[in-house]
């Protein structure tokens, strides 16, 4: 080393920078990440322990659960546009008489509002427990506000669909009464006579689906998002049923749909009246035998457990 250069001061070695830790006392008992740590609260002057590591997990935890709900909503937001425009576009087709779209189309689009809303309620079923609702109470917050975001975004869509396909009720009488139930006066539309029977045909064919679609929405709120079944109102789902069976007495599947409302209300009565009206309508449901065994089955457990409770609820439509 060469002698001429200044020797370096005390103050700029490296073992004195600010940033050197120092050096570990052995007698010091460290605490572990498991063991709690104390923090001095200037607003009540107390000491207040917490788990260091639990609060991280659940603030690590919580994050997940808002990113899962983030990402969710974006792909509400996507499929609510898929749905709008090709919804549009099937209009645009009835009002230039180029024809009714294929069924396919709103069974494509519903399917994909089905598999987003089984994404939700797979992630609202961890929050039935009351201690998960008790440690994520902010995931569950957000979790709920987004998937009442899709609910309503799909109700709004289709009762605008619904609203178009009323306005034009009088190529389909059968359609009159739903439109005089929602108070829509139907307007004049001209149709060439080659496709008439076969637009009225589809006409029907999609208020009815869509009045199954928006009960179904209903009871989807009811279920999930009301946790008291004592505070469920089940009024405008049964009336949105009763609108689809106005428009076609012969389908069961509004029959099929009356029995989930029994059954959610432990209404064993009218769950197994309803799934026979499935079952013996001209066109029957084609789950209603499976349901209708698995009803039997639950109140012959029921009855052999001891738990069998004869109940009977008077807001469904007795026809």
């Amino acid at each position: 080393m060469d002698s001429s250069l200044p020797p370096v001061s005390s103050s700029h070695r490296l073992d004195n920078h600010p940033g050197k830790r120092e050096p570990v006392n052995p007698r010091r008992k460290r605490l572990k990440s498991t063991q709690f740590t104390p923090v001095f609260q200037r607003s009540t002057g107390r000491a207040q322990v917490y788990n260091r590591r639990g609060t991280f997990e659940a603030w690590h935890q919580g994050l997940r659960g808002a990113n899962r709900c983030e990402l969710i909503a974006r792909c509400c937001a996507n499929c609510k546009r898929i749905f709008q425009h090709s919804c549009h576009a099937t209009c645009r087709n009835l009002e230039a008489g180029a024809g009714p779209a294929p069924p396919e189309v709103e069974s494509r689009i519903w399917d994909s509002h089905m598999r987003i809303n089984s994404r939700f309620r797979k992630l609202l079923l961890h929050f039935r427990d009351e201690q998960a609702r008790k440690k994520r109470p902010v995931e569950e917050r957000k979790l709920k506000h987004q998937y009442l975001k899709f609910i309503s975004g799909a109700q709004q869509f289709y009762e605008k669909y619904l609203k178009f396909i009323l306005l034009r009720s009088k190529v389909a009488p059968e359609l009159a009464e739903a439109a005089a139930e929602l108070q829509i006066v139907p307007v004049d539309v001209p149709t060439p006579a080659n496709i008439a029977q076969e637009l009225r045909n589809t006409l029907i064919e999609s208020c009815y689906s869509t009045f199954i679609r928006l009960g179904d929405l209903s009871r989807y709120y009811q279920t999930e998002l009301v946790a008291d079944p004592k505070r469920r109102e089940w009024n405008h789902v049964v009336n949105y049923y009763a609108l689809a069976g106005s428009i076609k007495p012969t389908s069961g599947i509004f029959h099929n749909q009356l029995a989930i409302i029994a059954r959610a209300e432990a209404d064993h009565l009218q769950a197994t009246y309803y799934l026979y009206r499935a079952l013996c309508a001209t066109e029957s449901h084609p789950t209603a035998p499976g349901n209708l065994e698995i009803e039997f089955r639950k109140i012959l457990n029921a009855r052999s457990n001891g738990k069998y409770q004869r109940k009977c609820t008077h807001f469904l439509p007795a026809a």
